[in-house]
């Protein structure tokens, strides 16, 4: 989903609803369009991104990837494409291998 209003309620709504930490959290941090939020730890961690580097949603979006996740109730999952996930892992690592100032 694009970081906007309506959808960040919906992403909160749903993360309450699961039970996720959401102290100090409210709807609008999850419309801003920045990655910063992650539950659980190692190997069962979720992170919600609001953004990824180096990807546009848009064009995102109409590159996804729809699957069926459970026939039985007919729910379906959309996926980031393989070349906007190597994009997004390469402006990644470019962003984490800047020199850092001290």
């Amino acid at each position: 989903m694009q970081a906007d209003p309506q959808n960040a309620k919906a992403v909160f709504a749903a993360l309450a609803e699961f039970g996720a930490p959401l102290q100090g959290l409210t709807s609008a941090d999850f419309a801003e369009p920045r990655p910063f939020f992650r539950m659980g730890r190692e190997p069962v961690g979720i992170d919600i991104l609001t953004a990824i580097p180096g990807i546009d949603f848009d064009a995102a979006w109409e590159r996804r990837l729809e699957d069926l996740i459970d026939p039985k109730t007919g729910i379906k999952a959309f996926f980031i494409s393989s070349g906007d996930l190597i994009a997004a892992k390469l402006a990644g690592r470019r962003a984490s291998s800047r020199p850092r100032r001290r």
